[in-house]
């Protein structure tokens, strides 16, 4: 086996995302590079789409894995990552749309694909080198009855997902009894062909320790020299405050001129939310964007709704607005806002939605 040139690596990572590899990037890198399993348990807004991604695509120049499964648990995560991705194939100068002859058959493949429910662009798990895809659509592949293909066909996606890479990104969200041991079962029967990397911020002891035990994963963690270097913990002040009383209309308008995200944990509770907000801006005539996103949206509404809030909640976006949402937004979103109200929920959860707070470098935020 060729050993890995951290060096080059080096240059790679730089050339491709602007900045220099964190030490947990490097460590992920020889570690995949090496084909280890690995468990990436680092805190939000720390780069670990980054440190799949780019070893994968150094790795792949060098004749390693060409196919990496990228696994989220929600479609909303996923399309985020897949604008990442796409973005980083370009740079490598890998195609990034599909080139078809005069008969209509693709002749050259899309470098990185989308498959989902809503968007379905790689059902056989073959057409991209990067597949970004969903929790169920990997599983069901795993489990022989893959989502939208018929019986016939039902052992494919299994046969795609033995020879890859195979990230499993916030795997903390997965049920414990149910998704998540079929995924590390799954591994398992494959853990001599397949390699995987399972990110969380928050996952138990108990979710960590069955996967180091099923996969002889590699632990990796933030070195004690990163944390003063990764911009979204030390350059950024977040501050905690307990309200002693329900979440209410009355708390987000006292912030009008700064960018906030309101959290609740259903989705009728966020329609109330909205009707409401709706109501009090217009009476008191305020021209506040108001955005929304929770899960019963057609795909359409969806999809603009997204495109709004990673636009008005972006680095460096400065401009006042409203997100009222659910659980979606919990993980993944690269969004970050002045102030995040929340309503009471499990201490995971909460450091997940916190992280959607203060998350760029010298922002100043409050946690309600």
């Amino acid at each position: 086996m060729v050993l890995f040139n951290e060096k080059n690596f080096e240059s790679f990572f730089q050339e491709l995302t602007g900045h220099t590899p964190y030490l947990y990037q490097l460590d992920t890198a020889r570690a995949i590079w090496e084909g280890k399993n690995c468990i990436l348990q680092i805190p939000t807004g720390c780069g670990k789409t980054w440190a799949v991604i780019t070893p994968f695509l150094f790795s792949k120049k060098a004749g390693g894995r060409t196919r990496l499964i990228y696994a989220l648990p929600l479609r909303t995560l996923a399309q985020g990552v897949y604008q990442v991705a796409k973005q980083a194939a370009q740079k490598c100068g890998l195609p990034v749309e599909a080139k078809v002859d005069q008969r209509g058959r693709e002749v050259v493949n899309p470098s990185v694909t989308l498959q989902t429910g809503e968007q379905p662009d790689d059902p056989f798990f073959a057409r991209g080198a990067i597949i970004i895809t969903t929790y169920d659509q990997v599983l069901s592949g795993l489990l022989g009855g893959p989502y939208g293909l018929s019986g016939k066909l039902r052992n494919i996606n299994a046969a795609a997902i033995a020879g890859a890479l195979l990230v499993f990104d916030e795997f903390h969200l997965m049920p414990p009894q149910r998704a998540f041991l079929t995924a590390v079962a799954g591994n398992r029967m494959f853990k001599e062909i397949t390699q995987s990397v399972w990110m969380t911020a928050t996952a138990t002891s108990a979710l960590t320790e069955t996967i180091q035990d099923a996969l002889n994963c590699k632990p990796i963690s933030l070195r004690p020299d990163d944390a003063g270097k990764i911009p979204s913990i030390a350059e950024v002040k977040r501050h905690l405050v307990y309200e002693q009383r329900p979440l209410s209309i009355a708390d987000v308008l006292q912030h009008p001129g700064e960018r906030q995200i309101v959290l609740v944990n259903t989705v009728g509770r966020a329609q109330q939310m909205i009707s409401d907000l709706r109501n009090a801006l217009r009476e008191y005539e305020l021209d506040i964007p108001l955005l929304s996103l929770h899960s019963r949206f057609f795909k359409q509404d969806r999809s603009r709704k997204e495109e709004d809030l990673r636009s008005a909640f972006a680095k460096n976006a400065k401009a006042p607005a409203i997100l009222v949402a659910t659980q979606v937004v919990e993980a993944g979103l690269d969004i970050s806002s002045a102030h995040l109200h929340t309503e009471i929920c499990p201490m995971n959860a909460l450091v997940q939605r916190a992280g959607r707070c203060a998350r760029f470098p010298g922002e100043n935020g409050t946690v309600h």
